[in-house]
């Protein structure tokens, strides 16, 4: 069976929230100042380290970790979600 030019959609992408959801963050990652959503980008989907991140993008260590979790707090915000909650989640959820 020939797949090219087949699409692949999983279960979660026929659900209109699930797309609604995704887009949202889109949008609220780009909106990010590219100081913050560069390393977010490359942390999340490039799945780099914070070392790995701060020699791509050739910044200190620290820059990259303070840049991290401000990207994170700013999309915590737009999302207003409870900083208590997520912190909780991400300690669980490594």
């Amino acid at each position: 069976m020939d797949i090219e030019g087949q699409a692949i959609s999983e279960a979660a992408d026929k659900e209109p929230e699930s797309k609604m959801d995704r887009e949202l963050l889109y949008n609220a990652i780009n909106k990010l100042d590219a100081d913050y959503r560069e390393p977010l980008l490359l942390q999340v989907i490039g799945g780099f380290s914070g070392k790995e991140i701060a020699e791509i993008l050739k910044l200190n260590n620290n820059t990259v970790m303070t840049r991290l979790f401000r990207a994170r707090s700013k999309l915590r915000q737009e999302f207003n979600l409870d900083p208590e909650l997520t912190e909780d989640s991400a300690k669980h959820n490594p």
